[in-house]
């Protein structure tokens, strides 16, 4: 059974607070352990998120030019 449901995720970690600025829309996980703390990494759905993040992540993407959200 997949793990994700269909909607997008972001990876974090729980220890340092660290987020990719990848968002996750498949099964593929490129980035296991924190690269500050070295710690196992988290999924949190992208709905979750606080609308300060939603935008922040928006900007960056719009700016990259990928549209996500």
């Amino acid at each position: 059974m997949s793990l994700l449901t269909g909607q997008p995720h972001l990876q974090y970690c729980n220890k340092c607070g660290w987020k990719n600025k990848n968002i996750i829309v498949s099964d593929c996980l490129f980035i296991r352990d924190c690269p500050k703390c070295n710690s196992h990494l988290s999924l949190k759905p992208l709905s979750s998120l606080s609308w300060i993040e939603k935008t922040y992540l928006k900007v960056l993407k719009t700016y990259k030019g990928n549209e996500f959200l």
